[in-house]
């Protein structure tokens, strides 16, 4: 389910589907501004478990705003390479 293209439910209905909608317009902007550079691949699934693992390596970045940590998980796991 994490994965479809359509989450099944409606994001007012469904937090995993907000938090899934969440990701992908973050990391959407990441990717457009060029902060990131993930892999053609990447699937929403993928991108949360990368956050989820490295939130579990980084727990005191659960005090901090809820995109630090998201943004902190992108940048480690797609960087772009330098021009």
């Amino acid at each position: 389910m994490m994965d479809s293209p359509t989450g099944g439910e409606d994001a007012d209905t469904n937090p995993a589907s907000a938090c899934l909608d969440y990701v992908s317009g973050f990391t959407d902007a990441l990717t457009v501004a060029h902060q990131i550079c993930p892999t053609e691949n990447a699937s929403r699934g993928t991108i949360i478990r990368l956050y989820v693992a490295h939130m579990d390596k980084y727990p005191k970045l659960f005090d901090e705003d809820r995109a630090m940590g998201l943004w902190a998980a992108l940048i480690d796991a797609y960087p772009c390479p330098s021009h």
